[in-house]
Order: structure tokens, then C-alpha cells, then sequence
């Protein structure tokens, strides 16, 4: 008789818009048995008779495999279940801010939103390295910031498993001004 796979390779954590390969290991096939993968509930909402599926779900979402008989000696098996976690790609917001502050000291720039678990970071135009900052809620506060100039916020999503960077629309203009010398 066949028996259940018992495990599933693949990436089980992608970012919206990519797709993942999932593939069954473990058990046996027995006298003939095939994969069979679901959707929604073992024996339910059939997909592929394939021991590998590539999937691109755009919630996070439980797949089911299991072997199927094709012959009177070969049962049915129960099915091992995988769950696909779709990470969100961050909503684009929008920047604003102004501010005036003396040399090394902190600010805070306003967006419509910032999703928790993100890191964020502050550009000075044309800058290559930024000031990084996890997202707390609406108002980032970037500390010690020393050069004047137009900054862009972006969202740094790596750390969320997503590749690369998203940019938020606008920017926020700060003016860092010197610490005046006592003479």
C-alpha cells in the first residue's frame, strides 16, 4: 500500500505577486499510487496529480497532498497539509513633513500609514546610505540626522521576505541647522 508524504519543500513565505514550487517528499507510492495536491480541504478543490506544483496564492493559504490508489491494492492516504504565507507588499504613502532642526538633533515625518514589522529608511536625494527605522503607526521619528537637504522615505521590505525596496511618493524637506558656537 501507498503511505502519506510526509513532508513538503519548498518556500512556504512569499511576498504578494510571487509564486512558490512546492514539492511532497516522504512515503511511498506503493503499487502505483499518484500525488494528488488540494485547495481548501484534503480530497477538496483537486489541483494537480503532480508530486510538484508551483502555486501563486495572493492570501496566505493551506495546500493538502496526498497519494491516491490507482489499483485495488493501493489505498487512498491521508493528506499532509502545507500553509503558504503571502507577506503584503506595503502600500504606498504618502510623505509629508517640514521641519527645522539644529544639528544632530531628531525629527518626525508624518506618512498616511506605516505598517508594523517594517523597516523604513530616510534618503537624503542622491544618497546611497539612509537612516533606518522600524514602522511603529503613522509618524516615523528618525534620529540624528545631521545634513541638510530633501529626504525620501522608503519601505525596506527585505527584512518581510520580499526583495528590494518600495519608494513612498513625496518627500520631506529638512533644513538641519548648526549648533551655535558660544564665543
Amino acid at each position: 500500500p501507498a503511505t502519506a508524504p510526509t513532508s513538503v519543500s519548498g518556500t512556504t513565505t512569499i511576498c504578494l505577486g510571487q509564486s512558490t514550487t512546492l514539492t511532497a517528499q516522504g512515503g511511498s507510492d506503493g503499487s502505483g499510487a499518484l500525488f494528488q495536491w488540494y485547495l481548501g480541504s484534503c480530497g477538496a478543490g483537486f489541483l494537480s496529480n503532480a508530486n510538484q506544483i508551483t502555486v501563486s496564492p495572493t492570501t496566505t493559504t493551506t495546500y493538502y497532498v496526498r497519494r491516491v490508489g490507482t489499483s485495488s491494492c493501493t489505498q487512498t492516504t491521508s493528506c499532509f497539509a502545507v500553509t503558504v504565507v503571502v507577506q503584503p507588499i506595503p502600500t504606498i504613502y504618502t510623505v509629508t513633513g517640514t521641519a527645522s532642526i539644529c544639528d544632530g538633533q531628531a525629527t518626525s515625518i508624518s506618512l498616511s500609514g506605516s505598517q508594523v514589522g517594517l523597516n523604513y529608511e530616510l534618503f537624503l536625494n542622491g544618497s546611497s546610505t539612509g537612516i533606518s527605522i522600524a514602522g511603529t503607526g503613522s509618524s516615523l521619528v528618525f534620529p540624528n540626522i545631521s545634513t541638510q537637504g530633501t529626504y525620501t522615505v522608503e519601505a525596506d521590505v527585505s527584512s518581510n521576505y520580499c526583495p528590494g525596496s518600495y519608494s513612498m511618493t513625496g518627500s520631506a524637506t529638512i533644513t538641519v541647522n548648526p549648533v551655535p558656537t558660544v564665543t
